[in-house]
């Protein structure tokens, strides 16, 4: 059985596309990246509405316990007298 080799004539090569080969890993980076920051700044967002949530309740809590307590029981212990006087 005799080897085939290949033919000696060859098709003619197309224009060369450095372009669209070229294009494709920067348009893939720069997409990832968009999607890095898009999440990135989700993320952000999150953090800053739960910090802002901490600061409201830990703000109610400080108007509550100091701002509005009844005046009658912290006047009482100033007007009674000790034991022997």
């Amino acid at each position: 059985m005799p080897l085939r080799h290949r033919s000696t004539h060859q098709r003619p090569a197309g224009p060369s596309q450095p372009l669209r080969i070229g294009f494709k890993p920067p348009l893939l980076v720069a997409f990832a990246g968009l999607i890095l920051v898009a999440l990135s700044g989700a993320f952000l967002l999150g953090l800053a509405a739960v910090g802002l949530l901490a600061i409201v309740m830990g703000a109610a809590e400080l108007i509550r316990r100091h701002i509005v307590r009844p005046a009658g029981p912290a006047l009482a212990a100033f007007a009674r007298r000790p034991v022997g006087h």
